[in-house]
């Protein structure tokens, strides 16, 4: 009930909150399995230029995201728990002196789904 997918942050939403999830299973003492795909992507032709581009603030970012997803203790005893303190924790630190704006916005962005996610989680009753 953790995973969530940010519509707000275009590329490297699925990578963000896989590294969320990460930290989250490392608390528990959990491990996470890879597995062979379950479908096949045929890539359309395409411009890997504009590719790279799209991807360039992910690629700029996630560093510090994970060092700050590491930085962030956990008390949680439930996924969704712990996303919530994870949530907080990447809030405080992008709003802390002497953060680049744009990646202060491209967090913001990922945090506004993590959020309106943990809500809905938490309405339907999911721990």
């Amino acid at each position: 009930p953790a995973y969530c997918l940010s519509p707000n942050i275009g590329r490297y939403d699925d990578i963000w909150a896989s590294y969320a999830i990460l930290a989250i299973a490392d608390h528990f003492d959990h491990a996470i399995m890879f597995g062979f795909p379950l479908v096949k992507q045929e890539r359309n032709p395409h411009n890997y230029f504009k590719d790279h581009q799209a991807e360039r603030v992910g690629l700029e970012w996630s560093e510090l995201f994970c060092s700050w997803l590491r930085e962030i203790p956990l008390k949680g005893t439930t996924y969704l728990a712990c996303l919530k303190e994870l949530c907080e924790g990447l809030k405080a630190k992008a709003e802390g002196d002497g953060v680049n704006q744009e990646c202060s916005a491209h967090v913001k962005g990922f945090l506004k789904s993590q959020e309106a996610w943990i809500k809905t989680m938490e309405r339907m009753g999911v721990a």
